[in-house]
């Protein structure tokens, strides 16, 4: 964390191949350089290389939420390939930890043991202590537009968008400021490290 960086790259990794990964590119003023979606993970490691190589950026990658992580009965029986029981018992046995799904993980890993500065987010928590949370329906598009206005009164984030921009891509924006955070701000004042996942630090903005 201790060299500067020209640019902050925020990866909102999707928890399947079928849904869309965003792409936020911030540089040191906070200008919003770029937004991307892609599928692939390799499409990712594509993207950086050719972007900006290995000490260009920090890299943030949010952590995918597990959807196959089911707790709740009616959740349970409300899957399709399930038939419907009566007086059946069910056990909340899973790991919380487990909430949080792996995909991306090994890629992170790898971007890190070729020297490229990665750190992960969670969005959801991230959003919550930003005081970015929304008052409206979460994901409906006018809880879209006031967190992308909030990216511009309250982050000062510049080159803003006037159309709607993609959920996938606002929540890369969120991690591109936390990697933005890490390296203009005081750690523990303007971020911290929440965690750890997969060996790599989890931080958020404050």
């Amino acid at each position: 964390m201790n060299d500067k960086k020209f640019y902050y790259i925020g990866l909102s990794i999707s928890h399947a191949a079928t849904e869309e990964t965003g792409i936020a590119v911030l540089d040191n003023e906070l200008n919003l350089l770029r937004l991307d979606k892609i599928y692939r993970l390799n499409d990712i490691k594509f993207f950086l290389d050719n972007f900006c190589g290995k000490n260009g950026a920090v890299i943030a990658a949010d952590i995918p939420v597990n959807q196959m992580f089911l707790i709740g009965k009616w959740r349970q029986e409300a899957k399709h390939y399930q038939s419907m029981t009566v007086g059946t018992s069910y056990k909340s046995d899973q790991q919380w930890s487990k909430r949080q799904s792996t995909r991306g993980s090994e890629l992170c890993s790898g971007l890190k043991e070729e020297g490229y500065n990665v750190i992960r987010y969670n969005y959801v928590y991230s959003k919550q202590v930003m005081g970015l949370a929304t008052p409206l329906q979460e994901n409906t598009p006018m809880a879209c537009k006031y967190l992308q206005d909030m990216f511009k009164e309250k982050l000062a984030i510049k080159n803003i968008p006037t159309n709607m921009m993609p959920l996938s891509s606002l929540k890369a924006v969120v991690g591109a400021y936390i990697g933005w955070m890490t390296q203009n701000g005081v750690e523990n004042e303007d971020y911290r490290q929440v965690n750890t996942f997969a060996d790599l630090p989890v931080y958020s903005g404050i």
